[in-house]
Parts: structure tokens; C-alpha cells; sequence
């Protein structure tokens, strides 16, 4: 495909550079598309994918169906995560143990700078265009940042989280998670992953799968329950359509259905 792509370097806070890379499709297949096969996607659509790790398989998959579906990708490599971790960061089965304990030596926690990235992303890529509709969307630690960036921000209309924490309630010992994601006090002071998805109300979220604190997904019936609070506020607020907690692992579908009233 002949897509438009651009590199830029955004200014999250004072000192803070990150990576941003926008992939668009070319103007005669968003024409294309919007004219014979999907009227609802404008061609301003993003579609903001968080990069934790250096490698990560889904990006390829999910930037081919997203510009394939006539929207912009954009990839957000997220502070002190990835190639911009700091050098000697692991201690034991934390992979981000310094970062996350200097983090809460400033009274920044990682998990409220890591939203300020993606809030700083909107904020770029919306200046000039206003309006322009935003998805948020992370896999596994990257995920429960896109909720919450979602939870906080209205400019977000669409999240989707893929395999991400689905409680941090666990009797067993956090495998594969990142101590960023845990300030202290959230559960007392603002409630389980489940009551922070509900902020994200009456907006779309799509809960593709979860994991229990030791690592192990969750099946069906355990995240329909982990997500029942979420579930709730949805209900409350007859928006119900606009959520979706699932197993669905048919990428191109949940692609397609972004930012979709239905």
C-alpha cells in the first residue's frame, strides 16, 4: 500500500521524549471505503496502539488491519518502557523495579505518567484536527494504561484492551505484569481494574480477554465476573451496546467494528 507515514518526537513532560509514528491509508481507499463499504469511518479516524516492549507481534497484524480498514495507526512507545527502558531496570519478576520505585520516590507513579503520554498523543493529534476521533488500544500491561487513559480522558472514544490485568486482587505472586501499574493505595483509594473501566462509561470498551495475577488467562466465566461492576455502570446508563468483554481473538472483526455504535 502507498500509505503516508510520519515519525515525530512528542514532548510528554519536561525532559520526556517519545516516539510516535503515524501510518495513514492512501486518500483514494478511505474514499473508497467510505463511499462503497463503510460511510461511518472518517477519514481522520486514529487508532493509538501502546507500545510496551520492543518486540511486539501483534503491531504488524493490527497496523495492517487498521489501515486496511481506512483509519490512521499510530504506535506510541510509552517513557522508560521498550528502547527507552533504563539500562540494569529488573529486579527479580519485575521488569521495570527502578523506574517504578524512583516513580513513587517523586509522587509520580509510572502508571500516571504512562496516561500523560497518551494524553499528550490525543492532544497532537487532534490540534489540527478538532474533533478527531480517538482509539486507544494496548496488549497485556499496555492495556490497562489505554483503560485508564480512557477513564480520565473523554477525548477517547473507543478503548480496547487485549489480555490485560484483569484484577489486582491475586493470591499468587504478579507474573508478566509491570510494577508501574501498581500505585499505591488504588485499590483503597480508587477500586479494582474493573471499577476503572467503568469510568470509561457510557464511551465504547472492549475487555478482549484478561489475566489472573499469576499470569494465567482468565476463561469466560471468570471475566464476565471480574468485569461485572463494568458491566453494571453500562447497564445503568442503557449504553450496553458500547461495551464488550469477550475472548475474541478475530482481530480484523474488532477492527472493523472500532468507534461503530453497534
Amino acid at each position: 500500500l502507498a500509505v503516508t507515514t510520519r515519525i515525530g518526537v512528542l514532548l510528554a513532560d519536561s525532559g520526556i521524549q517519545l516516539r510516535m509514528i503515524e501510518v495513514s491509508p492512501p486518500k483514494n481507499q478511505r474514499d473508497s471505503l467510505k463511499t462503497n463499504i463503510a460511510p461511518e469511518i472518517q477519514s481522520s479516524d486514529a487508532v493509538v496502539y501502546l507500545q510496551m516492549e520492543e518486540q511486539d507481534a501483534s503491531v504488524d497484524q493490527i497496523r495492517d488491519l487498521v489501515i486496511k480498514s481506512g483509519r490512521s495507526f499510530v504506535s506510541l512507545q510509552l517513557r522508560a518502557t521498550g528502547s527507552l527502558a533504563f539500562g540494569r531496570d529488573r529486579v527479580g519478576r519485575a521488569v521495570d523495579h527502578n523506574s517504578a520505585e524512583w516513580a513513587l520516590w517523586l509522587g509520580r507513579p509510572m502508571l500516571g505518567q504512562w496516561v500523560q503520554d497518551v494524553r499528550a498523543a490525543i492532544t497532537v493529534l487532534q490540534a489540527p484536527r478538532i474533533g478527531r476521533r480517538i482509539c486507544i488500544m494496548g496488549k497485556g500491561p499496555a492495556g490497562l494504561v489505554a483503560v485508564c487513559a480512557a477513564a480520565i480522558d473523554d477525548r477517547v472514544e473507543h478503548a480496547v484492551s487485549i489480555g490485560m490485568l484483569g484484577s489486582y486482587v491475586s493470591t499468587s505472586p504478579y507474573e508478566g505484569q509491570r510494577l508501574g501499574l501498581f500505585p499505591n493505595g488504588i485499590l483503597r483509594d480508587v477500586g479494582d481494574v474493573a471499577h476503572i473501566a467503568a469510568l470509561v462509561a457510557p464511551r465504547k470498551l472492549n475487555v478482549i480477554g484478561a489475566v489472573h495475577g499469576n499470569g494465567n488467562p482468565m476463561n469466560a466465566v471468570d471475566l464476565q465476573a471480574a468485569f461485572e461492576p463494568t458491566a453494571g455502570v453500562y447497564e445503568m446508563l442503557k449504553e450496553s451496546e458500547h461495551l464488550r468483554i469477550s475472548l475474541e481473538t478475530d482481530m480484523e472483526s474488532v477492527v472493523q467494528n472500532l468507534f461503530n455504535d453497534k
